[in-house]
């Protein structure tokens, strides 16, 4: 079985679990907040290129098809550290303490439905500009 269809079967399995709204509801605040720590300083950096580089087509064109492959990289961090978070919730819970988290990373990370959607906001975003 290949990466990504386990990760897509252990997202399922982590979805599945009851678990406390609050402390679940915490984890995918801080993952988001870690993601953000983690992509901000490759993001200021892009957005400063993006700035020196916005009349040249070419390289703008570039510069967005990187900040696509930013956006699935902090889609598929964000889901790692919640799943990783939630686990140093629940240390005790072993269907929880089971869960393959690199494989969601992978999952996550290639998503289909996300990067078709994310590409055509970029592609939106790249014709209003």
């Amino acid at each position: 079985m290949t990466m990504w269809k386990k990760g897509k079967l252990e997202i399922q399995k982590y979805y599945n679990l009851k678990l406390n709204k609050k402390n679940d509801l915490k984890s995918l605040i801080f993952g988001m907040i870690l993601t953000l720590l983690v992509i901000l300083p490759f993001l200021l950096i892009l957005i400063q290129l993006y700035n020196i580089f916005y009349y040249h087509l070419t390289i703008r064109d570039v510069l967005l098809i990187i900040s696509w492959f930013m956006l699935l990289l902090a889609n598929g961090l964000s889901n790692l550290f919640m799943v990783k978070l939630a686990k140093s919730y629940y240390p005790d819970y072993t269907a929880l303490q089971e869960i393959d988290d690199t494989a969601i990373f992978i999952y996550e990370t290639f998503n289909i439905g996300f990067a078709i959607f994310t590409l055509i906001l970029i592609i939106m975003f790249r014709v209003l500009i």
